[in-house]
């Protein structure tokens, strides 16, 4: 006597799976959709391009580096394929346009200035069209972000993130990530981003075993080493009417803006830059309270990160 087939409905099978997984102690795994993961890595290969573009082309037009060049040129294919040929959806007119402009730009060696408002435009019309988060869900803990780093990032970037002796053994050389050039243009989304991806055409990788919440921890780990020593010191003692006009920053400030940017926002311009170095390294090392967070970000000891 045969058994009878006890068939399973397709739409009934992941639930039971799911269920299945509930009751054996399984992490059900959350990843975000594929149209979201290809913007995101669009965001990041843009702040590449606003970033790295002026060493690459001068203000009157003339290329600079043509290596520089040629991977700007990368960059932006790139752009155009994650925003086109990766997504599921084609993108809104509005973001064709700025794509497309971005692209003659880039094409025509035009002033820096001029690719970097456009960069810009490109950037927010992306995250208001697909309402993207660009911070953490819960706030980062800098003593886990030290211990992550120095497993996960120090063999290319040293422990202090300055890389001079092991840059000079790459073929595409890792950043001084203390270099105060960097205040204009990293942020801890960017960092975030990068150990998502990988940087095309660098020994960087996709540090996709490290979950996001250890990746968060170490890019705001990252901005923090920036100031080591800065965290202890009270925050611009060289103004001391200051402290009463400052504005308490979100979580979503603190991962998104770059230092700059993040001084503008607490203390506004016109700040003398000794004291919004300071100030900026006071809220990296230490966290800030702020009705965005959802708690204070955990110092490292002693208030700095090393």
């Amino acid at each position: 006597m045969k058994k009878a087939k006890i068939l399973v409905p397709a739409v009934v099978l992941p639930l039971l799976v799911a269920a299945f997984g509930a009751a054996c102690g399984l992490r059900t795994l959350h990843r975000p959709s594929p149209s979201h993961t290809s913007i995101h890595r669009a965001l990041g290969l843009l702040q590449y391009v606003g970033g790295d573009y002026s060493r690459a082309v001068s203000g009157s037009g003339t290329v600079l580096n043509a290596d520089e060049y040629a991977e700007q040129l990368g960059f932006v294919d790139d752009v155009h394929a994650a925003l086109t040929v990766d997504n599921d959806a084609s993108p809104p007119d509005s973001l064709v346009v700025q794509l497309r402009e971005l692209e003659r730009l880039v094409t025509e060696q035009a002033p820096p200035q001029a690719v970097v408002t456009i960069v810009h435009a490109l950037q927010r019309e992306l995250v208001q069209v697909h309402d993207l988060q660009l911070w953490p869900d819960e706030a980062p803990d800098l003593v886990r972000g030290r211990q992550f780093y120095m497993e996960a990032c120090a063999a290319c970037h040293a422990g202090d993130g300055r890389a001079q002796r092991i840059a000079v053994r790459l073929a595409s050389p890792p950043p001084d990530l203390t270099a105060e050039e960097l205040d204009t243009t990293l942020s801890p989304y960017q960092v975030f981003n990068r150990m998502t991806f990988g940087v095309p055409g660098t020994a960087m990788p996709a540090f996709d075993t490290l979950s996001p919440a250890e990746r968060w921890d170490i890019a705001f780990y990252v901005l923090a080493m920036r100031h080591s020593g800065h965290g202890d010191q009270m925050p611009c003692q060289a103004d001391a009417s200051l402290g009463s006009r400052l504005e308490s920053p979100t979580l979503q400030d603190l991962a998104r803006l770059t230092d700059q940017e993040l001084g503008w926002k607490v203390a506004g311009r016109g700040v003398p830059r000794e004291c919004l170095r300071v100030l900026v390294g006071h809220l990296r090392a230490s966290g800030a309270s702020s009705p965005g967070a959802t708690g204070r970000i955990r110092p490292a000891a002693n208030q700095q990160p090393h």
